[in-house]
């Protein structure tokens, strides 16, 4: 790799990108693209891929965190655990964390996948993990959001919510967001752990929520679509789907003033972010279960057909698709210039110009 190219890579560490779980990458990436490489692992991949010095850290429903080396899928490492892993991976402070569906967290060492420490939850783990410098903070199926130290996995707070907390929580300005399946949205002080607002949208919340300009962007189980104003802690709009089938299982994704959300409905579809107006609407053979990526001027998603399909995002207009096999539920990762997505059938795809 050269330095100009060294210089241009941005690390993808976090399941949609940032802490505001934007799902939208620094990084240009321009279709038509080609496989440079896929290996099979041992179980489906319904998460994202995290990318920090040239490995890729893949999680799958099999119980394996694989660390695979980015120019060509070889193993690094592999840390199993005796649960599925449907959450994603999480990079920070030289450590890989990671919940199962047996409630466990783990600390790993990224260089060799050595296991630093562990905390139990009283239910499962389908939320990721948002570092918050030396803590971290993730939700569990026991109703609470907790915030660990980093390095040794000690409680730091939690907050105990109505229902299972699904969604990982992001970054709105200074405070925190969770979103639990009660259908609350929660503006916490992420030093304290106190709740500082609360608003009711409604609905089961299995996606995680997105943020950008101090609203936060929501989406539920019964097809409803939301933004709050963080600030105010005020519904700004709400549109419901009509769509048959609508119901947002993966995570919306915000950039240039649209929110783009993945349908059950058998669509993928663009809000405006200041008012909720329908902007466009692309259409998928079944339904959309993977979370957008952003770059470069299109819009990335997977649906269950196995396709991988690349939009304009201004207008929605088919650019590219590629069929990749079984149905793509995780949600694609950028860093580099290589997109890497994982599919129901325990192949990791990795794709580039």
């Amino acid at each position: 790799m050269n330095l100009l190219l060294a210089l241009l890579v941005v690390d993808w560490t976090l399941p949609r990108g940032d802490v505001a779980g934007s799902g939208a990458s620094k990084e240009s990436l321009t279709p038509p693209l080609r496989e440079k490489w896929s290996v099979e692992l041992d179980g489906a991949i319904d998460s994202a891929v995290a990318v920090s010095g040239g490995t890729a850290f893949a999680s799958t429903m099999g119980g394996t965190v694989f660390a695979l080396r980015v120019v060509d899928g070889r193993k690094r490492w592999a840390f199993r655990s005796p649960s599925a892993f449907s959450a994603s991976p999480t990079v920070h402070g030289g450590k890989v964390f990671i919940g199962d569906e047996g409630g466990i967290l783990y600390a790993l060492d990224a260089a060799t996948g050595r296991k630093l420490w562990q905390f139990e939850t009283g239910d499962k783990i389908v939320s990721s993990v948002l570092p918050l410098n030396d803590r971290i903070v993730f939700g569990s199926y026991d109703a609470r959001l907790y915030c660990l130290d980093a390095s040794k996995g000690k409680v730091a707070w939690a907050v105990q919510a109505k229902a299972q907390i699904h969604a990982t929580p992001i970054l709105v300005g200074k405070d925190l967001a969770s979103i639990g399946c009660d259908g609350i949205l929660r503006l916490i002080d992420p030093g304290s752990g106190r709740v500082k607002r609360q608003v009711t949208v409604g609905g089961n919340a299995s996606a995680s929520p997105a943020a950008s300009n101090a609203r936060v962007f929501t989406a539920n189980t019964r097809g409803e679509n939301t933004a709050v104003d963080a600030g105010a802690g005020k519904v700004a709009w709400k549109v419901a789907e009509r769509e048959e089938g609508a119901a947002c299982y993966a995570s919306p994704a915000v950039s240039g003033g649209l929110v783009f959300f993945p349908s059950r409905s058998k669509r993928v579809f663009a809000v405006d972010a200041r008012t909720g107006r329908l902007r466009w609407t692309f259409r998928t053979q079944r339904q959309a279960n993977s979370a957008p990526l952003v770059a470069g001027g299109y819009v990335y998603f997977g649906s269950d057909e196995g396709v991988l399909y690349a939009a304009d995002a201004q207008t929605g207009r088919l650019s590219w698709r590629l069929k990749l096999g079984s149905r793509l539920r995780g949600s694609a990762s950028l860093s580099g210039g290589r997109l890497f997505i994982g599919g129901e059938d325990g192949r990791l795809h990795c794709l580039a110009k």
